[in-house]
């Protein structure tokens, strides 16, 4: 098979609804899926690949030796990338018929998707918190931690589901269509995703994913990189550790984010 009929079978194509994977990882993730798939290897071995390089992860991450926040770095890599790699290789055991459609994978993969990122944030919340001997650091760690979980949505997709089980009936309502496609915004990512370069609905898509998913990840390895090559440097000057910028960042953007959502939330709810 060619890579070209690789990249068809196991890649979005023009349902891609984020803008950072259809440049940037897709290009790369197919070598993997290729590979994957020449060995045999199924979505949820991948997926769980992915979620010990996670957990590995956050050991490196808590520490602030620069060898450590290398490995740190590489491993928050390794996850990402696995984390396109194992939907690529499901959708090709899919289209030839050696796997079954179904949401099991899906509820693995946004499971581990759920944790992964929170608590590479508060590992390095605590790294930052020993470095500069400061409590409050766990706090912001904290607060970054809940406030990348989508906390108040992951709260209204609870209590639609409850009202949606309790009155079935009204699952095709106004209001309840409107929950929902505010819940599960798919189609208007994959409609900003593919617009053209430079249009508001895109460029206000790549800033919600630079401080949000995806974008956080390559941040965070970013500003890990920074500050193990800067290492030595940091001990004998005033610069601020990219890191800390990321924390705080993070989690003053959630603490004026979250309670916004929520009250949106609220006000959708009365509707119902």
């Amino acid at each position: 098979m060619k890579f070209s009929e690789y990249k068809d079978i196991c890649q979005k194509g023009d349902s891609e609804n984020y803008i950072l994977d259809k440049y940037i990882y897709r290009k790369i993730s197919i070598l993997g899926s290729i590979t994957a798939i020449k060995l045999g290897l199924s979505p949820n071995f991948i997926t769980f690949l992915s979620l010990i390089s996670s957990i590995g992860s956050l050991f490196f991450l808590s520490s602030n030796e620069s060898i450590n926040l290398y490995i740190g770095t590489s491993l928050i890599f390794a996850y990402h990338y696995l984390d396109h790699v194992d939907g690529e290789v499901a959708r090709y055991r899919i289209h030839n018929g050696t796997l079954q459609k179904n949401l099991r994978g899906q509820y693995f993969d946004v499971l581990c998707h759920s944790y992964s990122i929170n608590l590479m944030l508060f590992s390095t919340a605590y790294a930052l918190s020993n470095l500069y001997n400061s409590d409050y650091l766990i706090i912001l760690g904290m607060i970054s931690m809940v406030g990348y979980s989508s906390f108040p949505t992951l709260v209204a997709s609870k209590v639609m589901i409850g009202s949606i089980y309790n009155n079935p009936e009204n699952i095709l309502s106004d209001s309840n269509s409107l929950l929902l496609k505010n819940l599960e915004r798919k189609d208007l990512q994959v409609k900003a995703t593919n617009a053209n370069f430079f249009t508001k609905i895109k460029l206000k898509k790549l800033m919600t994913e630079i401080v949000a998913y995806p974008g956080i990840l390559s941040v965070l390895m970013i500003a890990t990189l920074i500050d193990a090559f800067l290492g030595e440097i940091y001990l004998h000057s005033n610069i601020i550790n990219c890191r800390l910028i990321v924390i705080i960042g993070g989690s003053l953007m959630h603490l004026l984010h979250m309670p916004y959502k929520a009250l949106k939330w609220m006000r959708q709810f009365e509707k119902i």
